[in-house]
């Protein structure tokens, strides 16, 4: 690749780039891309080296991003009575089962209007004739089935949308995605999104797999979701304000410092290097952009503000050298692309991949050749394990 662009460039190419290291595209996503010039320095520091500050304890740096404001969506007020209403059964997932909630809602409710429609598109696409029809023709919609932590999380903003129009909406997920589910609604800014619970059921087996006293509950819950009274909770607007994270995260011996940042979600499960200040601090060496200084405003899949700093301290956690941190800042600046989203709240075991391009990748001394996806060379496993620790 040439190196005379100076911005980032993105490629996705699952098919040919897996065939030529003769892997297959499954479960894989791939991200290529050039190194904008402007993220280096003339100056690298010295190689970082895990080390303690003070003998015993270890004062680090908080990693997450920062949330910024964002407007609250009310729930739309719901229907009294659902007789001479029109309600659409829209399925992402699981259109089999979701259509099968559909006729039993239709014998429930004989006097309303029951569509189903399946969502024509992938998980991830905006499918606006289809939302465009339901605004224009429902009184109400059920959206079914959450069964997937991505998935479920693009289910959120398309509810949102419609119930922004004024259309009463709930959504049924399944009992494994509960709390995705609320953490995209949260992300989304419609925390009180009505949900109802169902158990996973297979979708040749939507008669075997429930009895007909659960798809009552089911009905049940839906009924109720779309006709009972709002909350004061459930009314609220305006804006949704999180508070920004404290810059110091804790102070605690290296096992203490361990078990924090597993039990905050912070880590990849296996032990990071402690991101005290003073090796943050050699990292930004490797950088001439100041620390406060903002990468992405979109770090996908939450949407997070991203400064340098905070690149700096995920680049500390995962062992890589100072000199690795034009490639960081470009990752970084590359995943506020929403395209890669689907890649990180997917529950079907995905892994990421980096193919990195342009001189830096011999300057930082990455093993292009033999082995590459192989142990053994620091910048190859310290830029890829970086990628998994700050998404």
């Amino acid at each position: 690749m040439s190196n005379e662009t100076a911005e980032t460039k993105l490629l996705i190419n699952r098919r040919n780039a897996l065939t030529a290291l003769g892997l297959s595209a499954a479960g894989l996503s791939i991200t290529e891309f050039m190194i904008p010039r402007a993220h280096a320095s003339g100056q690298v520091s010295e190689a970082q080296l895990p080390h303690k500050e003070t003998p015993g304890k270890y004062t680090v740096l908080n990693p997450q991003g920062i949330r910024q404001s964002m407007d609250r969506v009310p729930l739309s007020p719901r229907i009294g009575n659902l007789d001479g209403k029109v309600v659409y059964f829209v399925s992402q997932d699981k259109p089999v089962y979701t259509e099968e909630l559909a006729k039993r809602f239709s014998m429930r409710v004989p006097g309303a209007k029951t569509v189903f429609k399946k969502k024509p598109g992938w998980v991830s696409s905006d499918d606006l004739e289809l939302r465009d029809e339901v605004k224009q023709k429902a009184d109400a919609m059920v959206y079914g089935t959450a069964m997937g932590g991505g998935s479920g999380m693009y289910a959120v903003g398309w509810i949102r949308e419609v119930e922004k129009h004024g259309i009463p909406s709930m959504y049924v997920v399944g009992e494994y995605f509960v709390p995705d589910v609320k953490a995209s609604a949260d992300m989304w800014g419609i925390p009180a999104l009505r949900t109802v619970v169902t158990p996973l059921v297979g979708e040749d087996r939507v008669k075997q797999d429930m009895t007909d006293e659960k798809y009552d509950e089911i009905i049940s819950g839906i009924i109720s979701a779309l006709t009972k009274p709002l909350t004061e909770e459930e009314k609220k607007g305006g804006k949704i304000f999180t508070e920004k994270p404290q810059r110091i995260a804790m102070t605690g011996t290296l096992d203490e410092v361990q078990d924090y940042f597993n039990k905050n979600g912070w880590s990849d499960g296996l032990p990071v290097i402690p991101p005290a200040e003073e090796l943050v601090n050699k990292m930004l060496k490797g950088t001439s952009h100041s620390p406060d200084e903002v990468v992405t405003s979109s770090m996908h899949p939450e949407e997070l503000t991203v400064t340098v700093e905070k690149t700096a301290v995920v680049g500390v956690m995962a062992g890589c050298r100072p000199e690795y941190m034009p490639v960081l800042l470009a990752l970084i600046e590359t995943w506020g692309n929403p395209m890669f989203t689907h890649s990180t709240r997917s529950d079907s075991s995905m892994t990421l991949m980096t193919f990195l391009n342009g001189p830096i990748r011999n300057e930082i001394k990455m093993n292009p050749s033999t082995n590459a996806l192989g142990p053994g060379n620091q910048a190859n496993a310290a830029i890829g394990r970086f990628l998994s620790l700050a998404t």
